[in-house]
């Protein structure tokens, strides 16, 4: 598969949450990370910005400023997945599986 199918967030830095942003912007963050997950290749993570492995306290104070981006090739490729158009499914795919008695 070209794309994730699923995303698992792991947060294990609570002292940026008391330092830095209320919880509200460090979820926020998080979850535009796991979109990029869901809408970029497999193994999507950048140095810097948005899709940075690691969040960091600076990041954080980056998202307050509104300054923390993807970078415009991920952007440019979330924009296309967004827009393709769906794979074909058949007939048999779409149905519901038959119970077995």
């Amino acid at each position: 598969e070209m794309f994730q199918s699923s995303a698992s967030p792991r947060f294990d830095r609570p002292d940026i949450v008391n330092r830095a942003a209320s919880e509200a912007i460090v979820v926020a963050l998080v979850m535009a990370h796991e979109v990029g997950h869901l809408l970029l290749p497999p193994d999507s993570h950048s140095r810097s910005g948005v899709m940075s492995k690691n969040i960091a306290l600076a990041d954080v104070r980056n998202a307050i400023d509104r300054t923390l981006v993807f970078s415009s090739d991920q952007s440019r490729m979330m924009r296309a997945s967004l827009t393709a158009e769906p794979p074909q499914r058949s007939a048999a795919a779409l149905s519901p599986p038959s119970a077995s008695k």
